[in-house]
């Protein structure tokens, strides 16, 4: 979008409480929250000590057929296999997928739905859910589902925002903007179990483990990336 020119620069009133890998440095962007991605799974159908810990676990024949996953999960593949790529060279990641890839995923659009789904008893777990979504049903709803690390790391990426170059009403948007970077708007975000980039209005869900962000210089590849993830998964349209 700004290579296209569909975005403004406007770093908004209160961009100094955001530290630098939370916003655009041009200004064109500020993350608004962080989605995490973390496995989670029914706990009345998988016992706590029996839910994969690593990615080699979900490799174990007892869990193909019962996978969930979104069927455009990129970001989170993209900053696994980038990760696994580093860890273990390029060639093991790439099997890892394939293997991965033959569990047969049980594949559905959206992530709210797979955490509804996963919690009525569809599927046993889910690889790729969001933090926030298993807070959410687990705190405000009751639902029995918990979430975990695999091998301690946390792929995580931003959900921004930004003012469109084609809008006609530019300053309401730049207030709204101010509102949501405000600490009223990041204790808003964090209402509902999301994760704040503002630092004095944070989650505590991630503190204890090793985040993976997005490389934002991944994007002149992405679309080589998806083209892969299609080709090894196959999700279901």
């Amino acid at each position: 979008m700004i290579k296209r020119k569909l975005l403004v620069r406007y770093e908004g009133v209160e961009s100094t409480f955001y530290p630098p890998e939370a916003k655009d440095p041009r200004g064109y962007w500020t993350g608004l929250y962080t989605s995490a991605w973390v496995l989670a799974h029914n706990t009345k159908m998988v016992p706590k000590d029996v839910a994969p810990k690593s990615y080699k676990d979900l490799l174990n024949p007892k869990w193909k057929g019962g996978i969930a996953m979104d069927n455009e999960p990129y970001n989170w593949y993209v900053i696994t296999l980038r990760y696994l790529e580093r860890r273990d060279g390029k060639e093991a990641a790439a099997d890892f997928m394939k293997k991965l890839a033959a569990q047969q995923m049980q594949w559905r659009k959206g992530h709210s739905l797979i955490g509804q789904l996963m919690a009525a008893g569809e599927f046993p777990i889910a690889a790729e859910l969001q933090v926030h979504t298993v807070e959410r049903a687990k705190k405000a709803q009751g639902a029995p589902v918990e979430w975990s690390v695999l091998d301690g790391v946390i792929p995580i990426s931003k959900v921004a925002a930004a003012i469109t170059s084609t809008g006609a009403n530019i300053y309401s948007s730049a207030l709204f903007y101010d509102f949501l970077l405000s600490r009223t708007g990041m204790e808003t975000i964090r209402a509902s179990r999301r994760i704040p980039t503002r630092p004095d209005v944070t989650a505590p869900y991630l503190k204890s483990y090793k985040l993976l962000p997005f490389d934002q210089q991944v994007m002149d590849d992405f679309d080589k990336y998806v083209t892969l993830f299609r080709e090894t998964f196959k999700p279901a349209q």
